[in-house]
């Protein structure tokens, strides 16, 4: 397997390599990898971005209902 830039975070390449092992029963389950902390701190990094987006569209919808 090539080597995984060290550009990225360790947690990120540890995850990436221990999906990539070639014994398919060293993989992790998708529970796991669902589990582990980068992935989880990631998703919540997401739904946040994502809420704070509804929010601000949401609040122009509203502007733009109340300028009818």
């Amino acid at each position: 397997m090539p080597a995984i830039p060290n550009s990225y975070s360790k947690e990120f390449i540890s995850l990436i390599e221990s999906m990539l092992k070639l014994e398919p029963k060293e993989r992790p389950s998708v529970n796991k990898i669902l589990r582990d902390p980068f992935i989880k701190k990631n998703i919540l990094l997401f739904l946040e971005r994502t809420k704070e987006k509804y929010i601000i569209y949401f609040s122009i919808d509203l502007l733009r209902e109340r300028e009818l």
